[in-house]
């Protein structure tokens, strides 16, 4: 979730179905009363090996900037693609 070019929290698709089959909040409920505010991030200049400690977590990677602003996500399948040779039928 992103307010005024800024991260200020995530809010999964688990996270939602939890929340509305445990009746704390429902279809009206403001995004704010379900996502997770305290979130990890990363910066685009750490370390790619941080994102084990965060996918062993069960998190994605949340890239920002020094501003907090949202540059990107990262799943744990982007870095399967990503390190998975290319292979082509020939």
């Amino acid at each position: 979730v992103v307010a005024e070019g800024r991260l200020v929290g995530l809010l999964t698709e688990a996270d939602l179905l939890a929340s509305l089959l445990a009746k704390r909040v429902d279809s009206s409920s403001p995004v704010a009363e379900v996502m997770a505010r305290n979130v990890r991030t990363v910066t685009f200049t750490e370390r790619a090996g941080v994102l084990r400690d965060l996918f062993d977590a069960d998190d994605v990677a949340l890239v920002v900037d020094e501003g907090s602003r949202l540059l990107g996500l990262i799943t744990p399948m982007d870095l399967v693609d990503h390190l998975a040779p290319v292979r082509r039928r020939d």
